[in-house]
């Protein structure tokens, strides 16, 4: 008869006996993890129990073919996430030591020593464990665990379950060949590892249709978004201007015996010599100059004339649409436009969104264009942060201009199917965060709630 007695700490009543499966041999020892949740009972035949204290039932066997066949240490990681396994002398795979993933169920790490363990636990941080041995009389293994700093959860889930434990100690076997050394390193670097295989980065989405982000640092989205608060919070703070002062001495003149103040003089040559120089400077840059007497013959204009300037922005000539554009250049065309806003910083990005518009110089055609672009990279799907990030600042610049739009119009017509495409991915997205957790709480079995 194999069972567990659960007593309460407070009354010290009797609460519960939880019957164990007695084919796995006497109870040897228990632990318990350091939120008081679990429990992880060894038997003396090297099979482990995880009992949830909370709801009284056995959660987890764990019994390894040729690993520890009797437990000599148990200890759990300090989140509860890792169960540390150590066996006794003579078991059939040696002094091993295994690290079980509780909320997958996997063997993670298989290691054998020279001689078997004494006694393990992790630190605080489990970021090291530290285990003692017969052959080391009062010293201290400090062994690292490589996923430490590791954000994602299953690293250590992406390697399959061990088949063999990995001699940590033992010095590594070089096994003499007919090939020179040369050849050895040449064909180890033509080798590639298996760590590089799994952890390789691949730019290329997985499958047709999936998300991908644009490796943009997450600061820069956010400073992005939040441009126009950061210029509010870092503007200077002006001094209180000083009142203009009349001059001392005011011009005067006589008519008769009465002085009077002498009239403002006309203001005709100024702004003669101001066309002049604008002028000038349309003839400069246009590579035109005329002579002294044709601009004699010039009549003076006190409008600046840019007709024959190109004063457009650069994202006000990518937006411009030829009459024969195809298909394949307008796509290119609008990755130019997103390699573009890329490349900006994020108060760069701000100038570029509202430099087009009625408002800049330009028309409601290039908002339309910039609508198609938004249309254009959403439906593709690919570097969705900087994607939305750039509609975020484009609707706070120019959602008036859609709000004011024509309801039967090519421009109010995109808007609603750009929502309807972004309603629709985060539809897909929430729907897939709701199976992800469904499974997670299915295979667990834990209390996640």
């Amino acid at each position: 008869d194999v069972a567990l007695s659960l007593y309460s700490l407070t009354t010290h009543a009797f609460e519960r006996r939880l019957q164990l499966p007695t084919s796995r041999g006497p109870i040897a020892s228990f632990v318990v993890s350091p939120n008081s949740s679990l429990l992880a009972v060894s038997t003396q035949e090297g099979a482990v129990f995880l009992v949830d204290i909370l709801s009284h039932t056995v959660i987890r066997t764990i019994y390894k073919e040729g690993a520890p066949a009797a437990p000599s240490a148990i200890a759990f990681s300090p989140d509860a996430r890792w169960l540390a396994v150590a066996s006794r002398p003579g078991a059939s795979q040696g002094p091993t030591l295994y690290i079980y993933d509780i909320l997958s169920a996997t063997v993670i790490d298989w290691m054998r020593f020279k001689s078997p363990v004494l006694a393990l636990t992790f630190d605080p941080t489990g970021t090291f464990l530290l285990t003692s041995h017969e052959h080391a009389h009062g010293g201290v293994f400090v062994w690292a665990n490589k996923h430490a700093f590791d954000p994602a959860l299953t690293a250590p889930l992406l390697h399959a379950s061990p088949l063999e434990p990995l001699d940590v100690e033992d010095p590594v076997v070089e096994v003499a060949g007919e090939g020179t050394e040369g050849d050895t390193e040449t064909q180890e670097a033509a080798e590639p590892s298996r760590s590089s295989l799994l952890y390789k980065t691949k730019r290329a989405p997985l499958f047709s249709g999936a998300f991908t982000l644009s490796s943009v640092p997450p600061a820069k989205l956010q400073a992005i978004v939040s441009i126009e608060e950061i210029k509010e919070k870092c503007k200077p703070v002006e001094p209180v201007a000083a009142p203009v002062s009349a001059p001392f001495f005011l011009p005067t003149r006589y008519e008769g015996t009465q002085a009077k103040f002498a009239p403002a003089e006309e203001s005709a040559s100024s702004d003669g010599e101001a066309t002049g120089l604008g002028e000038d400077a349309v003839a400069f840059f246009s590579g035109k100059k005329g002579t002294q007497g044709e601009d004699e013959k010039k009549p003076r204009q006190k409008i600046f004339d840019n007709g024959r300037l190109d004063v457009r922005s650069e994202l006000q000539k990518l937006l411009a649409v030829s009459e024969a554009e195809s298909p394949k250049a307008k796509e290119e065309r609008y990755l130019q436009i997103l390699k573009y806003l890329k490349s900006l910083s994020p108060s760069g990005v701000s100038l570029a969104v509202h430099q087009i518009g009625m408002l800049a110089g330009g028309s409601d055609q290039e908002i339309e264009e910039m609508v198609r672009v938004f249309h254009y990279h959403v439906k593709r799907r690919h570097e969705a942060d900087l994607v939305q990030s750039l509609l975020n600042v484009f609707l706070k610049a120019h959602g008036d201009v859609l709000l004011s739009a024509a309801p039967d119009s090519d421009l109010a017509a995109l808007v609603a199917d750009l929502e309807r495409l972004l309603r629709g991915d985060w539809q897909t997205l929430e729907e897939q965060f709701a199976l992800l957790q469904c499974h997670l709480k299915f295979l667990t079995h834990l209390q996640m709630e």
